[in-house]
């Protein structure tokens, strides 16, 4: 009923047509539902046209939203995409009557009219705006400036709550955050490296890198003590008790790499504060 009220109003379509993206999480979603609404007659073409466009505004949104808690660099991404969407649609909406004529008079069905339009309305949006992505993020990167406490500071990203209820995803998304421990792990051999050749500063770097391992360990440890090991099958218990073994070893070894770090360290600066002969 919804879409069969709306009279070819291009703003108030392409708002739905945001509004109706976000709903559903998808853009996709709501284009393949358009084509089959366009299909039945319940809409007409030129009112499909301002869905899809506004359907792909709307993910740029859905981007910016599920971004506002990523890092400064994520968040220009999302923006850039959204601006890129946004000037996309600015364009088309003008010429969206001459462009519903001019498909019509294909030899296709709608639905498949309204799939087509999909595709190459982003083909040519991305062909026509990639030379421009220098330009757009230097102005991303003058909106949203370095936020340097989240930047130096690692938190996890996989550990998603809502999939405790299905075990094997759950630890699917440990395993992931585990792995990152290891790039944390690998980073700090890399600093450790740099202290041995004779740059002790970079002990900072290990030991802020540490403090990363350790917030890592204990959000996976913590998550997965939401899982009951005693409900779980014999498969997910035994990668359950893997999970943890491997992420116990990673920070007892970020532990190790740190006072290590930190003895090499004092002794290249006693060594450059002895007196020469």
């Amino acid at each position: 009923m919804l879409f069969s009220s709306l009279t070819g109003d291009i703003m108030l379509d392409a708002l739905i047509g945001a509004v109706f993206a976000i709903i559903s999480y998808s853009s996709l979603a709501a284009v393949l539902i358009t084509a089959t609404l366009t299909a039945t007659g319940v809409i007409s073409l030129k009112v499909a046209l301002c869905l899809v466009i506004g359907a792909n505004l709307g993910s740029g949104l859905l981007a910016m939203i599920n971004a506002s808690t990523a890092n400064a660099a994520g968040k220009r991404v999302a923006l850039g995409s959204l601006l890129f969407k946004l000037i996309g649609c600015v364009v088309i909406l003008p010429f969206v009557n001459l462009v519903a004529d001019w498909l019509d008079n294909l030899p296709v069905n709608d639905e498949e009219l309204v799939i087509f339009f999909h595709v190459f309305y982003n083909l040519i949006r991305c062909v026509a705006m990639v030379p421009f992505a220098d330009l757009m993020a230097r102005l991303c990167r003058r909106l949203i400036s370095d936020d340097v406490e989240n930047d130096l500071h690692l938190k996890p990203k996989h550990l998603d709550r809502s999939a405790l209820d299905t075990p094997a995803l759950a630890l699917v998304n440990a395993a992931r955050e585990a792995l990152r421990m290891g790039d944390v792990l690998e980073q700090m051999l890399e600093a450790f490296n740099k202290v041995v050749h004779g740059e002790p500063r970079e002990e900072r770097t290990v030991r802020r890198l540490d403090d990363d391992v350790d917030v890592l360990y204990t959000a996976i440890k913590l998550y997965l003590a939401r899982m009951p090991k005693e409900d779980l099958p014999a498969e997910d218990s035994r990668r359950w008790g893997e999970i943890i073994e491997m992420s116990l070893n990673l920070e007892q070894a970020g532990d190790i790499i740190e006072r290590m770090s930190g003895d090499v360290a004092d002794k290249s600066r006693a060594a450059l504060s002895l007196p020469k002969d």
